[in-house]
């Protein structure tokens, strides 16, 4: 887990590292959801890491629950996805 930090303002936020690792996490969700936008995760220039792991948790559960396979398993299933 990324570190926090206590920025001047007295509120947490990231690491850098964990910004850096972020545009690897988005496009999990875009893989997910190909119409997912970087601006809904970003806000005043940082990623929203924890927005984004919820939605991907939430994208996860439910293909599970659709009974769909894993995108790993099924590379096609990410193209059948963006034609939607």
């Amino acid at each position: 887990r990324e570190s926090l930090q206590r920025s001047p303002g007295g509120g947490a936020r990231t690491s850098a590292a964990a910004q850096r690792g972020a545009p690897a996490l988005f496009e999990r969700v875009r893989q997910y959801y190909a119409l997912a936008n970087e601006e809904d995760y970003r806000k005043n220039g940082q990623w929203q890491l924890d927005l984004l792991r919820i939605d991907l948790q939430l994208l996860e559960a439910h293909r599970r629950h659709a009974g769909l396979p894993d995108l790993e398993a099924d590379g096609d299933a990410v193209d059948a996805m963006e034609a939607v």
